[in-house]
């Protein structure tokens, strides 16, 4: 799943401020994200940053929230610590890592502010999903890589019911969704991230 912190190659500068634009246009104080598979937390931890660091001064409202579920319980205790190998974060921006990372001993972690934006849930999502509207999920190398054909089609379902129309989908850099996936439409040519159909 998850081995690193993301990278530039993530397209939130471009994704993030729409999603956040219009949530506000809706009154919601509220831009919910969810972590799909979150393994050791990379992800969610990355994305918590990404809005401090580059985008809350916009965007005073609305707050975001990350949640991040994984089947996994010793993995999510690893995440819940925030404290990774310098593997981990050399793919972190350095903007990112300088503001939101510490050094403790050979490790780094994740200074508290920008832990204490995640909600940590111990959940096998071919079994049960977050019930939350999610404006963003990330789900990336997990149900299209690893599930069948017909738990991919179940799963991607559940998800697409759970993200608001016009909310964004990030997969995988190498995966597709399912075949007749009419419930996404791409969000720009040549990234791996699709709109929830209106």
């Amino acid at each position: 799943m998850r081995a690193t912190m993301m990278g530039g190659w993530v397209p939130m500068p471009e994704v993030l401020p729409a999603l956040a634009t219009a949530a506000r246009g809706r009154g919601d104080d509220q831009l919910r994200a969810w972590s799909c598979g979150c393994a050791s937390g990379e992800e969610a931890y990355t994305l918590t940053m990404l809005w401090a660091v580059r985008l809350a001064d916009r965007f005073p409202e609305p707050r975001l929230v990350v949640v991040a579920s994984d089947a996994d319980a010793a993995l999510l205790n690893r995440a819940r610590r925030g404290v990774y190998p310098a593997g981990s974060i050399r793919e972190l921006p350095g903007d990112l890592r300088h503001t939101a990372i510490e050094a403790v001993g050979q490790s780094f972690r994740v200074r508290d502010r920008f832990r204490e934006g995640v909600s940590w849930l111990c959940q096998d999502v071919r079994a049960e999903i977050p019930q939350h509207r999610f404006e963003l999920i990330l789900c990336r190398n997990l149900v299209l890589t690893y599930f069948d054909d017909t738990l991919q089609r179940e799963v991607m379902g559940k998800i697409a019911a759970v993200l608001r129309p016009g909310g964004a989908l990030v997969v995988g850099s190498h995966e597709v969704l399912p075949p007749n996936s009419i419930a996404f439409e791409p969000w720009r040519a040549a990234i791996p991230i699709h709109r929830r159909a209106e």
